[in-house]
C-alpha cells in the first residue's frame, strides 16, 4: 500500500484520486484498439473476445472481495 497509496490507504479521498488518476493515465497511454476496459462482473466473454482466445469452461475467478482486501490493508 505504500508504493500504491503513498503510505495513506487509510485515506479513502486520497485513494480515490490515485485511482482515478491511473485510470486516467492508461485511456490516455493506451491506443482504443488495444484497450478493454474491463468490470470485473463482465465475466469471462468480454475479455476474452478482446483476446480472441475462446471463453473457458470453468466459473469467472472471484478473489479479493471488499472484506478481503480491507482486512489486507487493515482497514476492518
Amino acid at each position: 500500500s505504500k508504493q500504491v497509496f503513498g503510505g495513506r490507504p487509510h485515506d479513502r479521498a486520497h485513494a480515490i484520486a490515485v485511482y482515478e488518476a491511473n485510470v486516467e493515465a492508461v485511456l490516455k497511454s493506451v491506443p482504443a484498439e488495444r484497450l478493454l476496459v474491463h468490470k470485473l462482473g463482465d465475466g469471462w466473454e468480454p475479455l476474452c473476445a478482446h483476446l480472441g482466445v475462446p471463453v473457458p469452461a470453468e466459473p469467472y475467478p472471484n478473489r479479493n472481495t471488499t472484506k478481503e482486501f480491507r482486512t489486507a490493508l487493515s482497514l476492518n
